[in-house]
């Protein structure tokens, strides 16, 4: 039985035997254009993963060419969706790690706004109470004064009585 042309060419290959033309890779995929000196034959290859599964054999340099252009076209074709993949699998990890760094943002924030609006209750709390105690230190303030007039009234009521009957003052 015969070996298969991808056969031939994978004991070229280990053999190293060929001459690297060109080599085009996309994604996964590739295409190469070598050249095996000994019969003046091109291999032309298309691979994914260094496995090749597709090769063409020929002693025309010129269809050689031409089947390296559209097997390198094809293979970035191919890769197209793989990369395509590759990409939205990126996008979708960055955007799960905004998400997370997000919601940490979220987090500090709310926590910053409960400590803000606790501080803020028993800054009014306090106020209150402050409010409350000037009121009732301003009426014992009134009730004092008051009681200071009265006191200075009499005073100068005993004042008066007693001082009645000397000689007035000049």
């Amino acid at each position: 039985m015969a070996a298969s042309t991808v056969q031939e060419l994978q004991q070229l290959v280990k053999a190293n035997a060929l001459f690297e033309l060109r080599t085009s890779y996309n994604g996964s995929f590739g295409a190469s254009l070598l050249f095996y000196p000994r019969e003046m034959s091109y291999y032309v290859a298309m691979f994914q993963q260094k496995n090749f599964w597709r090769v063409v054999k020929t002693q025309n340099e010129a269809r050689a060419e031409a089947i390296f252009a559209g097997f390198a076209k094809e293979t970035q074709s191919l890769a197209d969706v793989e990369i395509r993949r590759a990409k939205l699998e990126a996008q979708k990890e960055y955007t799960e790690r905004m998400i997370a760094s997000s919601e940490g943002r979220l987090n500090q924030l709310q926590a910053d706004l409960t400590i803000q609006r606790q501080n803020q209750a028993q800054a009014a709390a306090k106020q209150k109470v402050a409010r409350e105690q000037a009121a009732v230190l301003d009426n014992e303030r009134r009730v004092a004064q008051t009681k200071l007039d009265s006191v200075r009234r009499q005073i100068r009521a005993l004042e008066v009585q007693s001082s009645q009957g000397l000689p007035a003052t000049r």
